[in-house]
Parts: C-alpha cells; sequence; structure tokens
C-alpha cells in the first residue's frame, strides 16, 4: 500500500527548486561576467599590439617570437575559459532541465495530494487502519527532511566548491594577462629607449 502525503509535506520540495532556481540565476550573472571580461581582456591585447606593431620594424625577430609566444600562451588561455564557459552553460541547461522537471513533479504532488483528500472523505471507514500507519508515515517523513538537509548541504558544497574555482581560475587568467601585459610594455618602453 503506497503512502500518501498531506500538502504541507509534498511542499518541503519548494526550497530546493527555489534553491536551483538562484544557483542558475547566479551561474547565468557569472558566464555573462566572464565574457565581459573576455572581451575587455581581448581590447587590452589588441592594443598592446597595436602600439607594439608601429615600432615593430626595429624589433628583433628573437623578441617578436616571444611577444608571440604570450599570443598563443595567452589565447590557449583564453580558449580553455572559453571550455569552462560552454561546460557551465550545459550545467546550466541541466540545472534548467532539473528545475523544469522539479516543477512538474511538485504540481502533479499537489494533484495526487488533492485527489486523496477528496478519497479520504469517502473513505472515512478505513481511519482505524490508517492511524497504525501514522507511526510509519512519521518515520518516513522524518527520514526524508533528513535526505533532503543532507541534499541540501551536498548543493551548498558542491556551489561553494565552484565559486572557489572560479575565483581561482579568474585569478590565474588575471595574473596571466597582467604578466603579458607588463611584457608587452616593456618590450615597447624598450623599443622607445633604442
Amino acid at each position: 500500500m503506497s503512502k500518501k502525503y498531506p500538502k504541507k509535506d509534498m511542499e518541503v520540495s519548494s526550497p530546493i527548486v527555489l534553491a536551483l532556481s538562484e544557483e542558475l540565476k547566479r551561474a547565468l550573472t557569472r558566464v555573462h561576467e566572464l565574457e565581459i571580461a573576455e572581451n575587455s581582456a581581448r581590447k587590452e591585447i589588441n592594443g598592446l599590439l597595436k602600439r607594439c606593431s608601429d615600432k615593430s620594424t626595429m624589433v628583433r625577430t628573437r623578441d617578436q617570437e616571444k611577444v608571440q609566444s604570450a599570443i598563443v600562451s595567452i589565447t590557449a588561455e583564453l580558449e580553455k575559459e572559453k571550455k569552462a564557459k560552454r561546460r557551465l552553460e550545459m550545467e546550466n541547461r541541466r540545472l534548467l532541465r532539473n528545475l523544469g522537471e522539479a516543477s512538474k513533479a511538485l504540481a502533479k504532488a499537489e494533484k495526487e495530494v488533492d485527489k486523496e483528500r477528496e478519497a479520504k472523505k469517502l473513505m472515512e471507514h478505513v481511519c482505524n487502519e490508517l492511524a497504525k500507519e501514522i507511526g510509519e508515515d512519521k518515520a518516513e517523513i522524518e527520514e526524508l527532511k533528513r535526505d533532503n538537509a543532507r541534499d541540501r548541504e551536498e548543493i551548498e558544497e558542491e556551489r561553494r566548491a565552484l565559486v572557489l574555482i572560479e575565483a581561482w581560475r579568474e585569478e590565474r587568467v588575471q595574473m596571466k594577462l597582467n604578466e603579458a601585459k607588463l611584457q608587452l610594455e616593456e618590450r615597447c618602453m624598450g623599443d622607445e629607449n633604442r
């Protein structure tokens, strides 16, 4: 005999749906910020390359190779960031699917609870049997609550880990961009002094 839960107990899933929705919004905002940072980095690199190209006739082949190597390195790093962004977008789509499924499941559960409420009005003669099952239902509800709390903790830990990884990745890219920028500026200044 399947257990039927009152509507208020089925609504325990709503905070998970809201949490997934908030996590999705934060992830989309982060993707947008990464795109802006990438465009800004590209403009800055292009500006530096333009300044250096005006004096390129005075630069030796070796220096040109070093600049080209720095560009290749930065381009590779930007490509890695694009791949990470694509993975994040795929994860966002997965979260959207999960959110849609959770919403459908919640609506279905609410309908089932409404049907159960109507059925209970017609089945008052089985109240004694249902009273015996209350203890079992309470234990299952407590277990569901514990599982729910565990799931929330795991989601929060994963979110914190993603935030830390993203911060580290962004800091690493920024450091490489700054290093390349300094190298290009030093070469440009060295060319001006020659």
